[in-house]
């Protein structure tokens, strides 16, 4: 199963969460599905759900091309989602566009966006293939992406805690595994 989430919670902040299990035919190991990096105007925090080659490559490319903004004096409080955006196109151009099992080459984000602006709170966005969107609450993307909406539409409170995102989101993981390993879908 391949789960990301991201909830906003009462402090300003966001938790982003994702599941540590990456499957094939023959073995299951553990893979870290977040990446997290730092600039000179804010940070980013970006989950991923799809093949791991696809996302090891999006997650660097989005490095790369954000470094590379926050650089050259450009104001990503402004530019970020189009950089976003671009690099989102180029990916899919490269890896996943005409390419044999096209249907499974394909990636979903979550991703939090802070900046040192005052008064700033993070954006959170989710992605559908190359086009980034915001989420106001919460968002959820990959395989049992579904029950998690449907857990996150009943349990999620705005001011919830960071805490008690944590434990919302534990509960929505285990749950949606749970029931996704039961459906031989996980």
């Amino acid at each position: 199963m391949t789960l990301i989430a991201g909830f906003r919670c009462v402090s300003g902040g966001v938790l982003i969460c994702a599941d540590r299990e990456e499957s094939d035919a023959t073995a299951k190991r553990a893979i870290d599905k977040i990446h997290r990096f730092s600039l000179q105007q804010g940070s980013f925090v970006i989950a991923g759900a799809g093949r791991s080659s696809v996302l090891a490559n999006t997650f660097t490319q989005l490095e790369i091309a954000l470094r590379a903004a926050d650089g050259n004096g450009s104001d990503l409080f402004l530019a970020h989602r189009a950089v976003i955006n671009r690099v989102l196109r180029e990916i899919y151009k490269e890896f996943v566009w005409g390419q044999n099992e096209e249907g499974e080459r394909g990636v979903a984000l979550i991703i939090s966006a802070a900046f040192n602006k005052p008064h700033s709170i993070p954006f959170l966005y989710g992605t559908d293939d190359d086009i980034v969107y915001p989420h106001s609450l919460y968002g959820c993307s990959g395989i049992g992406q579904d029950l998690a909406y449907y857990f996150a539409d009943r349990l999620y409170d705005p001011s919830q805690t960071r805490q008690q995102a944590i434990l919302l989101a534990a509960f929505i993981f285990d749950s949606s595994e749970k029931i996704m390993g039961k459906l031989g879908l996980g």
